[in-house]
């Protein structure tokens, strides 16, 4: 890779610990990416600040720092709080989730070759639904399942297409009505890892 957002896109996205490490590595002693602490430090301010659209009057330093400890406190932690509102638990116990799914624990064998589930004890705001964490291999396909209350997805990691011909990316939600039904198929070259609540009784 040539540029340094390459191996930033890589730090981000890679589901290997070794390329995770390699990547970390290169950014601390790239000096391009260096360089480009200013602009990262605007960008990152931008997005967890709100500041979109508003010119600072100097660039933040520290850029790089910041996408080096961000990268360090795991790809899934960003969606800790969209975790928490979605299974009605706590900060905490949300990030606590998060963590045991980067480290590989607690996934069991799922429906399907190559989809592994983690079971999700939700908290009294969800009830009557089957909460999970849903992990499929890349080209693995989630089967045919109703959806007898409503289900919304949230997709955390990767992103994949259902039989309806919608696609859904990382930080995007699908919403599925009572009465529908539909499967999904991970994209090819990166998986999927998705928060699921789907209730088992209509709204």
């Amino acid at each position: 890779m040539s540029e340094p957002h390459d191996e930033l896109v890589t730090l981000w996205t890679s589901g290997s610990e070794v390329d995770r490490t390699a990547a970390l590595a290169h950014v601390r002693g790239c000096a391009a990416c260096q360089a480009a602490a200013p602009k990262l430090g605007v960008a990152i301010d931008a997005l967890e600040g709100g500041t979109v659209g508003r010119v600072p009057e100097a660039a933040p330093s520290g850029g790089v720092e910041r996408v080096l400890a961000r990268a360090r406190s795991g790809r899934l932690a960003y969606f800790t709080a969209q975790v928490a509102a979605l299974f009605d638990l706590s900060t905490e116990d949300a990030a606590t989730l998060l963590a045991r799914a980067e480290r590989n624990e607690d996934w069991e064998e799922g429906p399907a070759p190559g989809v592994l589930l983690m079971t999700v004890n939700a908290g009294p705001k969800v009830p009557e639904a089957l909460t999970a964490l849903v992990k499929l291999s890349s080209g693995a396909t989630f089967p045919l399942h109703p959806h007898f209350g409503p289900e919304r997805v949230l997709v955390l990691e990767g992103g994949y297409r259902d039989s309806t011909g919608v696609e859904v990316w990382r930080g995007e939600v699908q919403d599925m009505a009572p009465g529908t039904e539909h499967d999904f198929v991970a994209f090819d070259g990166i998986g999927c890892v998705c928060a699921s609540v789907n209730a088992l009784m209509p709204a």
